[in-house]
């Protein structure tokens, strides 16, 4: 990666800070890991939790309870697919940053072919 900014001296083009913006890419990426690391424990441990957990003492827990079934499959559905769509976004953040590495190496050989 670049350490610098690539500055065409705003002319219609896009300046980038490359290291840094891997760096963030990256971090989007591990955070995918983190998370689905985390639910992996959390997941079971839930489920099992929610087994011998009687929450009928009150209208309240009940009220609760309900509501939570009804939406704890879709809760399941996304908790899921946070791990791969982060690291999705970390990837293409990454292939983004190598492919306008490339483009700006690019016009950099064009522009010094003009001189």
């Amino acid at each position: 990666m670049s350490p610098q900014s690539i500055n065409f001296g705003g002319v219609g083009d896009i300046d980038m800070l490359p290291a840094e913006t891997h760096e963030a890419v990256s971090r989007i990426f591990q955070a995918g890991g983190i998370f689905g690391d985390r639910w992996k424990a959390l997941g079971p441990a839930i489920d099992a939790d929610e087994q011998i957990v009687n929450t009928g003492f009150d209208e309240l827990s009940s009220a609760f309870r309900t509501q939570y079934n009804a939406i704890k499959p879709q809760l399941q559905q996304f908790s899921d697919q946070v791990q791969p769509k982060l690291e999705e976004v970390g990837t293409a953040g990454n292939a983004i940053v190598v492919r306008y590495l490339e483009l700006t190496q690019q016009q950099v050989d064009r522009m010094r072919s003009l001189k």
